[in-house]
């Protein structure tokens, strides 16, 4: 029996793309072992942020992170957990007058896995009924540039750094007057592994034929597995940019590192905190999105991994100083297979 568990816990990890994942990241693994060892504990990355479950090493509440930040930076969003009538959730969306459309996803998720897009309050009902799990429903926001910010601070002083900024550009393409998104598309190595999913969920978005010039985004959620192109933004960092994210940490107590996903309006106004709505913050395990850029060599991406990996483990052993304790192996890897274990292969 254990062993049937264990197939199917595998089985989830090749569905979920990790294979590639765990290669890319596999010469990594003696230095985590070193911190492991300099720590005495194998998860002790989960002292890193007091304040997030677990730490953010995995399977944190996306609207229990995104409640410790003002309106201010934030979309319009609303929580359905799966013991609230859906019709109820409904009508709250109704009565907060959320515009459509409307951006729905897993409470505890990632990867943009069962993230829709949608306009109809009646499909956010079925995808509720249908899915009888916490939810997160959040306003769509239509600015030009998406941002991934990856933030850190010593738990012994009171400002931090950007540490990464990666700038999404979404899975789109420029018409020719003649031919279809889907053919278009075809052309686009990157969209290939989307073609099969849209044909699923947007067929008549792929049987349109674009007008010369005219530029259509096929895919709005900025995620790298669903066609998103990364682009390396370390240039924008500047000493008014740690300011910003120092004053919109201070707002969530015992947090210390993580990856804000977030919109804004323009470049000038990012770097100015102007216009800036995060939609989601990832906890300890977040990645530097701006290593995926094409252009950036693996050299270099794995030198900035060990230096984030050198960071997170400097919070962790200061927090664990202080009397913080990482979570327990077994009950940590017990979670693991549970989690996995639960999605649909």
């Amino acid at each position: 029996m254990r062993f049937f568990k264990f197939k199917r816990f595998l089985l989830k990890w090749r569905r979920y793309e990790y294979w590639p994942w765990l290669f890319f990241y596999s010469p990594m693994v003696p230095f985590y072992f070193y911190y492991v060892i300099r720590a005495r504990y194998f998860y002790y990355n989960t002292a890193a942020n007091p304040g997030i479950e677990l730490g953010g090493l995995f399977g944190e509440s996306k609207i229990d992170i995104l409640n410790h930040f003002s309106d201010d930076f934030k979309p319009k969003t609303l929580s359905h957990t799966k013991n609230t009538p859906v019709l109820e959730t409904i009508a709250l969306i109704k009565s907060k007058n959320m515009e459509p459309p409307y951006i729905v996803k897993p409470d505890v998720g990632g990867r943009g896995d069962n993230v829709v897009k949608t306009n109809s309050l009646e499909l956010i009902q079925s995808i509720l009924t249908e899915q009888n799990a916490n939810y997160i429903i959040q306003e769509f926001i239509d600015y030009d540039y998406e941002f991934g910010v990856l933030y850190g601070r010593l738990p012994n002083e009171t400002s931090g750094t950007v540490r990464s900024i990666v700038m999404k550009k979404f899975l789109s393409v420029t018409g020719d007057g003649q031919k279809t998104v889907q053919q278009l598309l075809f052309e686009n190595k990157r969209a290939w592994f989307q073609i099969e999913r849209l044909q699923q969920e947007e067929p008549q978005l792929l049987a349109n034929i674009p007008a010369q010039g005219e530029t259509i985004v096929v895919e709005h959620i900025g995620n790298h597995c669903r066609g998103t192109e990364f682009i390396n933004a370390n240039h924008l960092i500047t000493k008014e940019l740690h300011t910003v994210f120092d004053k919109i940490s201070s707002q969530f107590e015992g947090f210390y590192y993580g990856r804000f996903d977030l919109k804004a309006k323009s470049i000038e106004q990012f770097q100015r905190g102007e216009t800036i709505k995060i939609f989601e913050l990832n906890g300890v395990t977040s990645e530097i999105g701006h290593i995926y850029d094409t252009d950036y060599s693996l050299i270099k991406a794995y030198r900035d991994i060990v230096r984030e990996l050198n960071f997170v483990f400097k919070i962790s052993l200061l927090n664990i100083k202080k009397g913080i304790k990482p979570y327990n192996a077994l009950f940590i890897t017990k979670l693991i297979l549970g989690y996995f274990g639960k999605k649909k292969v």
